[in-house]
């Protein structure tokens, strides 16, 4: 053939190195662009529309050189990676508990390779690297001008913003789109605080630009936005937390993250004095920020390191193959059981104050309160006690017990039943009690994430939201109220089995394309779940597998698109994961769910657990005690003792799931003398 083009039609990323053959003229990477992407395709390939994506991985040439190559999934442990325990024989017998270690703390995708690439210099990055996170070329060339931002060596503050306004310009033949990338690199001093070569700090997609034509964008960043998370005081300083570190800084105007190693790229360079900044407040909530996954972060005995230029890549290494290696002591084999929480009055959630609760379930005629008197009220109004006192024990433990896809409905207090549907490429329903009916299938997260469009992202989540006020118009009627979605954990290998539904392997560029497809969806009355939470980078054993990272990647990298998410997105819903977060399931981590999502971050809504599946770990007590709220199966009835603590723990579930349902489109036209709109399923 005269023209040999290839298309990549791959969610996770591929040893592309054969790309580079001289037969070869042209690659263009689709991913899985849903029901109608496809039809794009001729178009681009003809030129009547230019190519405007990026991608939202590293692409590497051997995936066994990567840092995550000997930590993840099975770990090459035949029948999987299990736990053991020596049988008295000289021997070791096989216990069911999977674990995976995140060996190599914060060096995932391109903060691995850029980092390596630099710490190794000469010919490195071309020798491991085919295509750099957040490359793409187009039919157009762009050229950038810096017209305005601070001086180089100005002296940062700790409350302070850098901001830089680029002029963009469309210098090729045809029309097209920029993506225009800014990127930091923090001092690093040999052994200290962890820290990549290049972060991902702001991006910006232009217009479409006629050939000659110009825009100018604006990249930010603010100063508190560059701190490091020392969470073992790594620097010697008496500080655990967010800081950043005095001396040197340098910010890439560029196209990719590999921009910093060409000397065409604008560049600044700015001064931190030499004390630094510390944090310790959360800027949301002035919360105290403190570690609050230390046995998480200290069962690897040694995590990957920048310093002697990764000199301990070796000990990623670790031979699974040799039983020794997976011994484990008594307290993960306990832990791999669940174990009926006691009420103990160590425990932050004790109380001994029993609840005002109705003793019987009452009718609607029978209560004074309901629950569309509530709509747009502050979290923390009074008017809710008064709503919950109303409720009976019994018919809160059941709407509880019973998430399946759905909200159960409480007819005392005018609460409808919701249909809570699947998944991040749009509605979907495999399971539950209602149908869902002519719903678009939307290109999968990492295309969208590709696009880097956060316009486009929030489009998207507002077409979400348009289908969820159409509802359920074959059925009975109802609106599609919550979403299953939007997925954002990382594409820590390119072995994930959802790298199709999440974004990136970058936590901001997560962040910022999944905060925007919630507040579109939420703009309509659909309440997000984004999932899952946290650390469900592989599908292998997933079902309460441990999982041990240390505090700073947790923070840096896969807590980083949820905080956002809270923060800028807005969410009133969360979904927790199977795996557990070291020794403790997710779905009932008190650390996790309350003094990390709700304290420090300030989120106000409800928490669902992944699907039920009657594993021993799945507390569901232990969840209402932790700061879940709703459990997706329908099995029922919600297991509790009748003590203070439980009561205390149901009613407030009860309420953040109610918080939740009365800012959504299920309370579209609900109010006064409003009989039932819908047909009961």
């Amino acid at each position: 053939f005269d023209k040999v083009i290839v298309i990549i039609n791959s969610s996770s990323a591929m040893e592309l190195g054969f790309l580079e053959s001289d037969t070869i003229d042209a690659a263009l990477w689709i991913g899985h662009p849903g029901t109608s992407g496809a039809r794009a395709l001729g178009k681009i390939l003809c030129g009547e529309i230019t190519p405007s994506g990026r991608l939202a991985d590293t692409y590497p040439r051997d995936f066994k050189q990567d840092p995550t190559w000997y930590n993840f999934g099975n770990n090459l442990v035949e029948g999987g990676n299990q736990f053991v325990t020596p049988d008295g024989n000289g021997g070791y017998k096989d216990r069911k508990g999977w674990f995976v270690e995140y060996r190599e703390g914060i060096y995932t995708g391109y903060r691995y390779y850029e980092t390596r690439a630099y710490e190794a210099g000469g010919a490195w990055w071309d020798e491991n690297v085919v295509y750099p996170f957040g490359y793409g070329l187009s039919y157009t060339t762009f050229s950038y001008n810096v017209t305005e931002g601070q001086d180089s060596y100005y002296n940062l503050t700790a409350d302070g913003k850098l901001s830089f306004t680029v002029e963009v310009t469309n210098t090729g033949s045809y029309s097209g789109k920029e993506v225009v990338q800014l990127y930091y690199s923090a001092p690093y001093t040999d052994g200290g605080i962890e820290k990549a070569h290049v972060v991902l700090g702001d991006f910006v997609k232009t217009r479409e630009l006629a050939p000659g034509e110009s825009q100018v964008v604006t990249l930010e960043i603010d100063v508190r936005d560059l701190a490091s998370y020392d969470y073992n005081d790594a620097n010697g300083n008496n500080f655990m937390g967010y800081e950043v570190e005095g001396g040197e800084y340098t910010f890439y105007i560029a196209k990719n993250a590999h921009a910093w190693a060409s000397s065409e790229t604008p560049k600044f360079a700015y001064n931190v004095p030499f004390e630094g900044f510390t944090y310790g407040q959360d800027e949301a909530t002035n919360h105290e920020i403190e570690n609050l996954f230390d046995d998480v972060s200290g069962h690897i005995d040694e995590y990957l390191s920048r310093a002697g230029g990764f000199a301990n890549f070796d000990s990623l290494k670790v031979d699974y193959t040799d039983k020794a290696n997976r011994v484990a002591s008594d307290e993960i084999i306990s832990a791999l059981s669940s174990h009926k929480p006691d009420d103990d009055p160590s425990d932050p959630w004790y109380t001994t104050v029993m609840p005002t609760q109705s003793s019987t379930s009452l009718s609607s005629k029978d209560t004074a309160v309901k629950l569309w008197m509530l709509i747009g009220k502050d979290y923390n109004d009074p008017l809710w006690d008064a709503l919950l006192d109303q409720l009976s024990v019994e018919e809160m433990a059941d709407m509880i017990a019973r998430g399946n896809f759905k909200t159960a409905k409480i007819e005392s207090i005018d609460k409808p039943l919701t249909i809570d549907a699947d998944g991040p490429m749009g509605f979907s329903l495999f399971m539950g009690d209602s149908a869902v009916y002519d719903t678009c299938y939307y290109a999968t997260e990492c295309v969208l994430a590709a696009t880097w469009n956060v316009e486009l992202a929030e489009a998207m989540g507002i077409m979400v939201g348009n289908e969820g006020l159409i509802g359920n118009e074959n059925g009975d009627g109802r609106p599609y109220s919550g979403w299953y979605a939007p997925a954002m954990n990382l594409h820590r290998s390119q072995f994930g089995g959802r790298n199709f539904e999440y974004y990136s392997e970058d936590g901001f560029l997560s962040g910022a394309m999944a905060s925007a497809v919630v507040k579109g969806a939420q703009s309509k009355g659909v309440y997000t779940y984004i999932k899952h939470f946290v650390l469900n980078e592989q599908e292998t054993n997933r079902n309460g597998i441990i999982t041990w990272a240390n505090e700073q990647s947790l923070r840096e990298l896969y807590f980083k698109p949820f905080e956002m998410s809270v923060k800028e997105g807005g969410t009133t819903a969360m979904m927790s994961s199977f795996n557990r977060i070291g020794l403790t399931w997710t779905g009932c981590s008190y650390p996790l769910l309350t003094e990390l999502l709700r304290d420090e971050w300030g989120f106000n809504g409800m928490v669902i657990t992944d699907f039920i599946t009657n594993e021993v770990y799945m507390n569901e007590d232990k969840m209402i005690r932790a700061g879940g709220d709703l459990s997706l199966c329908n099995y029922g009835p919600l297991e509790f003792t009748t003590s203070a603590t439980d009561v205390a723990a149901i009613r407030q579930a009860t309420k953040n799931i109610l918080y939740t349902v009365a800012n959504s489109n299920a309370m579209n036209g609900m109010g006064e003398g409003v009989v039932w709109a819908y047909k009961d399923p």
